[in-house]
């Protein structure tokens, strides 16, 4: 048991905004002319800036599993975060999942 309450990190992970970079490497599989299914993966690193206690919150390094279902223009997707290392000491990051809906221009 940690009877450390400060190394608890109990911040509201709702209001977070921040930046991301990535490189993915996929594969387009075209069902027909305006249909078609993308499946990727690669490195993500981000760091998010909260809005409530910290100005920086820790930043991340993540493995990204997805997939995107494209109808013409539009496209939903789904994909894994998987968290890899922690590039600050103290602070635990969790696996996440994302789920997008856009449209290409």
């Amino acid at each position: 048991m940690n009877d450390n309450l400060d190394d608890v990190d109990d911040r509201d992970r709702t209001s977070e905004v921040g930046i991301g970079l990535g490189g993915m490497l996929g594969y387009n599989l075209m069902c027909d002319d305006v249909r078609s299914i993308d499946i990727f993966t690669g490195p993500y690193f981000d760091c998010a800036f909260v809005q409530k206690d910290d100005l920086i919150n820790h930043p991340s390094f993540k493995w990204r599993f997805g997939a995107a279902f494209s109808f013409s223009r539009f496209y939903v997707k789904g994909s894994f975060d998987l968290a890899l290392t922690n590039l600050m000491d103290g602070v635990g990051e969790a696996n996440a999942f994302n789920v997008g809906i856009g449209y290409h221009f």
